[in-house]
């Protein structure tokens, strides 16, 4: 059996999970790393060198992760709700898409109805993820749903700034001391 060009292929942790090789001019993708699989044994029978995963590979694939961890989280934490305070009592806004376009809707009813004068009055309702309405003044309303717009730049803002670490890390020692876990609002 003649074997060529035997390296190994990164999984999405960075680390090899497969072998690609010529074997008898047939190019082979993707060979597990077991010793029960014909292909593979042959490779470690011949004593044939594996080329180890480029450091380039297994960063990009590492990269790769990350970000898909950072956005996963950000989605997770964007659609969680909104903990906030209401006539002094613990409330959550929902905050899934469809909430959110509502709540725009209604920063922008209230801004309008503030920039007429009116933010004292007591004309806007707010409903919460217990399904409760809150009668407020169209400016107290608008305070609440501008520092949830707040807390939501902040979640974007800190996936932005890992984005960023995890695009300008060079090598695996880089990745690891990118805590994606830490620092969100």
């Amino acid at each position: 059996m003649f074997i060529e060009d035997a390296r190994f292929v990164a999984g999405p942790d960075g680390s090899p999970i497969a072998v690609t090789a010529r074997i008898n001019g047939v190019e082979m993708s993707s060979i597990p790393l077991d010793p029960g699989n014909r292909h593979y044994a042959a490779i470690i029978a011949t004593g044939t060198d594996i080329t180890p995963v480029p450091d380039a590979e297994r960063v990009a694939a590492r990269r790769q992760v990350m970000r898909a961890s950072v956005d996963a989280e950000r989605d997770r934490r964007l659609a969680a709700g909104y903990p906030t305070e209401i006539d002094g009592s613990p409330a959550t806004l929902q905050t899934r898409p469809a909430d959110r376009a509502n709540w725009q809707t209604a920063a922008i009813r209230y801004a309008t109805e503030i920039a007429a004068g009116n933010g004292a009055i007591a004309g806007a309702t707010i409903r919460d993820a217990d399904n409760a309405n809150h009668t407020l003044s169209f400016a107290d309303a608008h305070a609440i749903l501008m520092a949830m717009a707040d807390h939501g730049v902040a979640i974007l803002a800190r996936s932005w700034t890992l984005k960023d670490q995890i695009a300008a890390a060079e090598d695996e020692a880089a990745l690891d001391a990118i805590d994606i876990e830490a620092g969100w609002p």
